[in-house]
């Protein structure tokens, strides 16, 4: 029987064995951020589903919104359009 990887694993897989090395984390934390943004950005109607609460969706959202935040700090399209301001 094939093990089958948590998320967690295969996250871990996708970032730290890359030919692409460093880059990859890089891409993924990018990404992740992107998505969280738009997400929180949206309104709940939007997910909101059967399964899903979009009133959750967007909460967990605005969490990793602020923990990439806490240990990043502002993207720097936020810090460009922060200086707009």
């Amino acid at each position: 029987m094939t093990h089958r990887m948590t998320n967690v694993e295969f996250v871990t897989e996708l970032m730290e064995f890359s030919p692409y090395g460093a880059l990859a984390q890089m891409f993924i934390i990018d990404a992740i951020a992107k998505h969280a943004k738009a997400v929180a950005q949206a309104t709940p109607e939007k997910f909101e589903s059967a399964m899903l609460s979009g009133e959750a969706w967007i909460g967990v959202a605005k969490d990793i919104n602020a923990k990439l935040k806490a240990h990043y700090g502002p993207l720097k399209s936020e810090q460009s359009t922060q200086a707009v301001r």
